[in-house]
This record gives C-alpha cells, structure tokens and sequence, in this order.
C-alpha cells in the first residue's frame, strides 16, 4: 500500500508542481500535504476571531455541618446581560434552595483497545508534552533494541493465539507495575476482541526494560507503551454517581460526585480519569442530602467571562486531524510533517505549536481560487479507500491508476487554462520562504491578516463570475471561507 501511496503521489504531483510554478519558483504540489496545510490554515483562521462576554450564575451552599459546595447552573451560560441580570435578582430573593431528586447510577469507563501509532503520539503528548517526530525518533530506537513492536500500525486488535503470558511474566517484578500485572495473571487476561487489524499487531512490550537503561524521551515512550498494553487487558473502570438537583426560585441548579467501585485499567493509566466526570469531586466527602431537604445558599453572584477562542495546534493534534481524514498513514507521517517544515509552509513554534507561514497561507489561497477541491481531505479518504481495495484484491491497480489519472487530468487542464489566462504582470506570487530567525514576526504577520480580514499581498485577481461572500467576524469550523 505504501509503495502504490508513493507511485499516486510521484503521478500526479510532478505535473501539477511544474505547473504552479509558473507561478511562483517555490510553489509545490502534494496530494497529502496541501490538505493537512489547509487544516492548519483554517484552524489558524478560528483562533483570530475576536472574544465574546458570557454571563453565569454562581451559587455556592452549606450542608454536611456547614461545608460549602459550588452548584452548576443548568442553563450553563447565557449570552444578553440584561436577562443574566433578572435571573441573578431572582435567585437572590431565596436565602435557601429546596432538593428535588437525588439521582445515582453506575458509570463505566471503557479500557482502551491496542495501541496504534497515532494513539501513542496522542497518549505522549498528553503526559510529556512530546511531538510525534520526537517520540518516532525514540520509538524507533525501542524497536530497533528490541524493546518493543513494530511502532508503525492502525491495530487495535490482536490476532488469535497471541501469548499474552509470556510477554507479561518478565513484569510481574517491576516496580512501577508488576503488581497490577501479576494480578491479572492471577486472575485473569481479557484481550480486546472489537476493532481492526492490519499488517501489525498493537504496539507492545516486548523485553522489560528501567528507567536507568534508557534516554528521557526512550523511557517515556517506553512507559506509554507498557501502562498501554497492561491498560487494554485489564477490567473497565466503573463508579456509582449521585446527582442533586436543587432549586432556587424558578432556577434549577445540581451537583454529582462519584464514587470508585473498580478501579480497573485506571490502576496503570490514571491520566485518563483527570479532568472527567469519573475524576472523585468532593474527595470521598459529597454532602449527605435526601429529597425535600433545605440547603443554605451562602453566596449567589454573576460571573462574567470571555469566550476563549481554541489556541494554534499543537503537533500532536494536527497529526491526529490529518489521520481522521486519512491525509497520513504511519508509514507517511514524518514525511508529511518534514516536508511542511521544510518547504516554509507551516512553522513549529517554541511551544510546539503549528503556525502556517504566509507562504502556506497563499498558496492555500492561489489553490483554493484555481481549484479548491485540491484542497479536501475527502480527496485522501477516497483514494486511501481505493488503496485498501487494491490491497484486498478488490480493485485492480491498473484501474485504480487509469482513473487517478483521469481525474486529475481534467483538473490539470483546466488549471492550465486558468494560468494561461492570467495576465503576466498580475500573476500571483508566493513570497520567499521566511528564514528561520524571522518566523515568529511572519506568523503573528498571518495571524493579525486573519484577525482583521485584510488580504496577504499579492493577491489571485477574483473571478467575477462568483459571488463574493463576505468572511464572518469569528469563523467556525464550518463557517469558514478562503479569503480570496
């Protein structure tokens, strides 16, 4: 599949490059890059929006001999001052609130399924803050020692006949967790049987290895890797949750906390239960209410907050939005990221943040005037699906080739008509790839242009056969528009 990947791409991007750069001498063309740089560049374009107040009530009450205890409000926000006002003066009549319903029920918190390429860039960013070339760099190093499986692979599923044991045994005396694995080996190893399997196995564990015997960056993949494989054989995490509802007036507002009752693969990965509703909120202490009960209201204020818009991606989530769109493929990652850098269409800034150049920012926008199709992330969902089938035996190859070739021919020739049709003089040009010390002023360049809808010279003249359509003040994902 990756050898027909790299034969699509040498297909039709040669012709195409030659063709932009008629252009511009530094424009390219790539099947897979052009759409995970318009990722980036619409994403950049939903942080410039300006932000918006937004008005929430706060309510804080005493029960369980005088603690306080915050509520939610189940409105959540409102958005018109003069209405969050009326219901602040409503609420601040009562001196006390009245519970409706107490409610409980079991929450399960599913284990996750075998480790994938993508998933482990998503589980190491998260915990160490690490890129995916960073922890590709370390992985293959693991590989290469024979620490772990092969790290390149879209399994979630393991084959039939897998020797969990075996794998397992050499860590039941390791100090970080052969405890929850000589557990389960005492009880018993339930391997994830939902999902897919390709050409590899979920990544895993091969030989025990410590801290001591690895780099910083090998350890961490390494951890992630272990706490992974032990994670997805072990139990589902379950917790008993209990939810208050209480009124003040005429507004409701309520409370929950939740209670562990089996802990399950939370034991070896317990960065998945922060920052969720399974994460204990009153720490073993919720207030001991029944219906009917009375609870003192102790403050009742407005709180006015600003809308904050999504920061710039980080490395870790660009990747993620490329493989949901099947832009890259394990194999293609670090080429697709490489070449981004390397041809000045996207910047990696101090904190790990993708930032689109303006080099990046008008070629999506010199493409998207020309043909904006080129520039969908369904381009690559269909033709990864039409790779699959070849690999299936589905499809033949010679086929898929001769309509690969077909399409983009009709696209080619009339993209060359659109350039031929240009004036010499008023053609568009890219500017120069921004050098490495001049990064940050070129980015926060692009990043004031989409704040203020000012257009990045020089320009695509408009085609006047269509219509205008003005560029909203705060763009969504599927608000958007190219600025052309």
């Amino acid at each position: 599949i990756n050898a027909e990947y790299m034969g699509c791409q040498y297909r039709v991007a040669v012709p195409f490059t030659r063709l932009l750069q008629r252009l511009q001498p530094s424009a390219t063309f790539d099947l897979w890059l052009l759409p995970a740089l318009w990722l980036a560049v619409r994403h950049e374009s939903v942080c410039a929006g300006p932000p918006e107040a937004s008005y929430q009530l706060s309510v804080s009450v005493r029960c369980n001999a005088n603690r306080l205890h915050k509520l939610d409000w189940c409105r959540g926000t409102v958005y018109d001052y003069g209405v969050a006002v009326l219901l602040l003066d409503e609420c601040q009549k009562f001196r006390a609130g009245v519970v409706q319903s107490v409610g409980m029920r079991r929450r399960e918190l599913e284990r996750p399924l075998g480790l994938t390429t993508f998933k482990l860039f998503e589980t190491c960013y998260r915990r160490f803050a690490l890129a995916p070339r960073d922890v590709l760099d370390a992985a293959d190093r693991l590989y290469a020692r024979g620490l772990i499986t092969c790290p390149y692979t879209n399994s979630v599923r393991y084959y039939d006949g897998f020797d969990f044991v075996s794998l397992m045994q050499p860590h039941t005396g390791h100090p970080l967790w052969g405890g929850a694995v000589a557990f389960l080996l005492r009880y018993s190893v339930n391997p994830p049987e939902e999902g897919q399997f390709s050409d590899h196995p979920p990544i895993t564990p091969t030989r025990v290895a410590t801290e001591a015997e690895l780099s910083v960056n090998e350890w961490r993949v390494y951890d992630c890797v272990t706490r992974h494989f032990i994670g997805c054989l072990s139990p589902s995490a379950t917790f008993i949750e209990t939810t208050w509802t209480i009124a003040v007036g005429t507004e409701t507002f309520t409370s929950s906390d939740c209670v562990m009752e089996e802990r399950g693969f939370l034991y070896t990965m317990p960065w998945l239960a922060e920052g969720t509703c399974f994460q204990p909120s009153y720490r073993n202490n919720p207030p001991q209410l029944l219906a009917l009960d009375e609870v003192v209201i102790e403050h009742c204020t407005l709180q006015r907050k600003m809308t904050t818009l999504p920061d710039r991606m980080s490395e870790s989530e660009w990747v993620t939005k490329m493989s949901a769109s099947s832009i890259v493929t394990p194999h293609t990652v670090r080429e697709v990221l490489t070449s981004a850098v390397d041809l000045g269409l996207v910047h990696i800034d101090h904190t790990g943040r993708v930032v689109p150049t303006d080099v990046g920012i008008k070629l999506t926008r010199i493409i998207a005037q020309l043909d904006a199709d080129l520039l969908d992330p369904a381009i690559c969902i269909q033709l990864a699906d039409e790779l699959n089938q070849i690999a299936g035996s589905i499809t033949q190859k010679e086929r898929l080739v001769e309509d690969l070739v077909s399409r983009y021919h009709a696209k080619f020739c009339a993209l060359r008509q659109l350039i031929d049709a240009m004036p010499t003089t008023q053609g568009p040009g890219l500017a120069d790839t921004t050098p490495a010390g001049d990064a940050a002023t070129s980015t926060e360049h692009s990043r004031d242009a989409f704040a203020t809808g000012m257009p990045l010279e020089p320009q695509v003249p408009v085609d006047t056969s269509r219509k205008s359509r003005p560029r909203p003040a705060a763009a969504t994902d599927h608000q958007l528009e190219i600025e052309v």
